[in-house]
């Protein structure tokens, strides 16, 4: 049995073994797909400019361009286009040359009818009409610097996002929805230094204005219409009104600093811990029929907070301001008035609704 056993196992160690192929294989294929597969995008070189986009697509310029008196660098014409400036520049002719239509503008789509036009990343600056304007459905501006043209950014639907605005002539970014069920979103913008308005929203309604900086525009910080939420902004050393309203709005949780008229002015509309201080006339300026509630205002040199036919105001804090802290102003309504001393501790049994003044 034992020679059996020996005999097996040296047979399976000299049992003949099949070598593999010693010729290397080919080189390896890819294995990544291409940029076009990926993301199938057209060039526009600056030798092509101005340009109609008539096609749906993706596009995206390929160095910086000048363009002369009289021409628009890019028309869109169709829905569903994204144009990347990938970093470079649109430079117009200058804000001395003639402009109207789409003469002098950078990058416009001006068909109410087109949907989802995206224009994102670069400069356009020295236009003599508008560096951006867009009439579509669902259009987004994003991370665009828009310098010393007429205006900078305007859109009539849709979303301006991570831009900046600065030195223009007119409103920095703007909004005219002029369409039915318009509405525009303007967030994370720095919009500074323009002649006009900081952000407006002209005869616009339904738009949301969230966590901007307007500092140092000539008019108005934030102007927005109707039905509107303003909401997480800073709006500082502007020329008129910090933040000015339309009707049945929401206003809150702003700052509102040094701005050469009210920090914030509005009517019927909700508005609500906001800081209002270092305004060249009052703090908060509430017209007809506003609840003003839980804000503070400041070393504004007017009033404090003025409240204005049937404005209910509650839980408000008013020091240091030139004029009186708290005005009653044809009907304002205020909640019982505490007016404190520094050091002195709020009395028990205050008013949980009430106004406090230092």
């Amino acid at each position: 049995m034992n020679h059996i056993f020996t005999f097996l196992m040296f047979s399976l160690a000299v049992a003949p073994v099949a070598a593999g192929s010693l010729t290397p294989p080919g080189a390896p294929g890819p294995t990544m797909r291409t940029l076009d597969e990926v993301e199938a995008r057209i060039p526009i070189r600056p030798v092509d400019l101005p340009i109609d986009i008539s096609e749906p697509g993706s596009y995206y310029l390929t160095g910086n361009a000048t363009l002369g008196e009289g021409d628009g660098a890019i028309d869109i014409l169709v829905s569903n286009v994204v144009i990347d400036l990938n970093g470079f520049t649109l430079r117009g002719p200058g804000l001395d040359a003639p402009g109207g239509g789409g003469d002098g503008q950078g990058i416009h789509c001006l068909d109410a009818a087109t949907t989802s036009v995206i224009v994102r990343n670069g400069t356009v600056t020295d236009w003599p009409a508008i560096g951006i304007d867009l009439h579509g459905h669902e259009s987004v501006v994003e991370n665009i610097n828009a310098v010393n043209c007429s205006f900078g950014i305007n859109i009539r639907n849709g979303d301006v996002r991570n831009c900046r605005a600065s030195y223009n002539q007119y409103a920095g970014i703007s909004i005219k929805t002029g369409i039915t069920n318009g509405r525009g979103t303007i967030s994370n913008c720095v919009v500074s230094h323009n002649v006009g308005d900081g952000i407006a929203a002209f005869s616009a309604s339904n738009c949301f204005v969230v966590n901007n900086h307007c500092f140092e525009n000539g008019g108005f910080g934030i102007n927005v219409d109707a039905k509107s939420i303003v909401k997480d902004n800073l709006s500082v050393s502007n020329g008129a009104d910090g933040i000015r309203t339309g009707e049945h709005c929401t206003i809150e949780n702003n700052q509102c600093d040094g701005n050469g008229k009210q920090g914030i002015r509005t009517l019927q509309s909700v508005v609500k811990n906001n800081s209002c201080s270092n305004n060249v006339t009052d703090g908060i300026y509430a017209e007809q029929s506003c609840r003003v509630e839980e804000n503070h205002v400041s070393n504004n040199t007017g009033h404090g907070l003025v409240g204005v036919s049937n404005s209910i105001c509650v839980k408000n804090t008013s020091n240091s301001n030139g004029g009186s802290e708290f005005v009653s102003s044809g009907g304002g309504i205020f909640s019982t008035i505490v007016t404190l001393t520094a050091g002195t501790p709020i009395p028990a049994g205050t008013d949980a609704w009430a106004n406090f003044a230092n």
